[in-house]
């Protein structure tokens, strides 16, 4: 597998955009901490600087690692995001062999880039931060209705993030969430290619190194982010309490053996229906553990999203999906008090034995 520069390497090529790169005209951005260096931010596996473009602000993302089906994913991607614009993707352009870098370690040589628009906006992480600091119960509510309407969004399109965390959510002032880092998302000329990321840990279904490459990358990592994010606006504290500086609320601890966390078992104490539904609905999926879709999700999800956005005195409950869960399911969240505030609970227990 080829060597790829550093980022000290990478640093010194954008010192001088002009002369580096190979078609794009950029303009050199500074960092708030020094004026000679670049404004950059460095990822995992890669590190995004911050350059202007016709005077406007664009974030140009550096790999540190080679991958052999970057190139056709990217494409694949970008052509999706074209024919179906979204309001939570950023349209990008990905260039091959763009960026010229001088580097001991990998060799001088032309690198290949992505170009996207820059978002100043703080990390749905650093928000979150802010809110539970300063008990801001109303505006975690807020946060809360907006990525459950990110999740009926995602949870009903044929694509997939696959990747989503804290990290990879930013939040507009506006309240606008925004996804960045496609190197994991799932289209579906994508379908039957191996899995590109495995996710972080805390966010991800213990089964997904097994999973499909598919549109239901996302479904564990928006259930686990809904609960957190439920949790949170009850019991700001619960950031105190359990605290937890890499992930929104739960952890990859918590996730391999829910029966012994503590974190879970005081979430289960907590009473309310929406947080106890979306509970059942974990401890459901981590029990089968073979598949990381997590049936009835999208059912609730687009529910709940009908009625937060209905009026007062339409609200109703569908029994539809409920019919079609099987019998062991029905009970688990029958007894975990995983039901909606506007379910019918004869009408429910009635379905147990259907």
């Amino acid at each position: 597998m080829p060597v790829y520069p550093s980022i000290e390497d990478y640093k010194a090529s954008f010192l001088d955009p002009g002369s580096y790169f190979k078609s794009l005209s950029l303009q050199f951005v500074p960092s708030t901490q020094n004026a000679f260096d670049p404004f950059f931010i460095s990822g995992g596996l890669a590190v995004v600087f911050k350059v202007l473009r016709q005077g406007q602000p664009w974030a140009v993302k550096c790999f540190k690692e080679a991958c052999p089906q970057r190139k056709a994913a990217l494409d694949a991607i970008a052509k999706f995001l074209a024919q179906n614009p979204s309001p939570y993707f950023l349209p990008f352009e990905y260039y091959d062999d763009e960026l010229w870098v001088c580097s001991a370690i990998a060799g001088d040589a032309d690198y290949p880039i992505v170009m996207l628009p820059w978002v100043e906006a703080p990390t749905l992480g650093q928000y979150v931060a802010d809110l539970v600091a300063q008990r801001k119960t109303q505006a975690l509510q807020d946060l809360y209705e907006s990525f459950l309407e990110l999740a009926h969004y995602l949870l009903r399109s044929p694509l997939a993030h696959g990747d989503l965390k804290h990290d990879n959510i930013l939040v507009k002032s506006s309240g606008e969430l925004v996804l960045v880092d496609y190197d994991g998302v799932f289209v579906p000329e994508l379908s039957g290619q191996p899995m590109p990321e495995a996710g972080m840990p805390g966010y991800q279904h213990p089964a997904r190194a097994q999973a499909p490459f598919d549109q239901h990358l996302d479904d564990f990592s928006i259930l686990v982010i809904l609960l957190s994010l439920r949790a949170l606006a009850l019991a700001p504290s619960l950031k105190e309490r359990f605290p937890e500086q890499d992930n929104l609320l739960l952890t990859a601890r918590d996730l391999e053996n829910p029966t012994q966390s503590p974190l879970i078992q005081h979430l289960q104490t907590l009473p309310h229906p929406d947080l106890q539904t979306l509970l059942g609905l974990l401890l459901v999926s981590l029990a089968q553990n073979r598949s990381i879709q997590v049936i009835g999700l999208e059912a609730w999800v687009a529910q709940t999203y009908q009625e937060i956005n209905m009026p007062a005195g339409e609200k109703a409950f569908d029994l539809a999906e409920w019919k079609r869960l099987p019998r062991e399911w029905k009970e688990i969240l029958w007894n975990n008090g995983a039901l909606h505030s506007q379910s019918k609970p004869a009408k429910l227990r009635a379905c147990l034995n259907k």
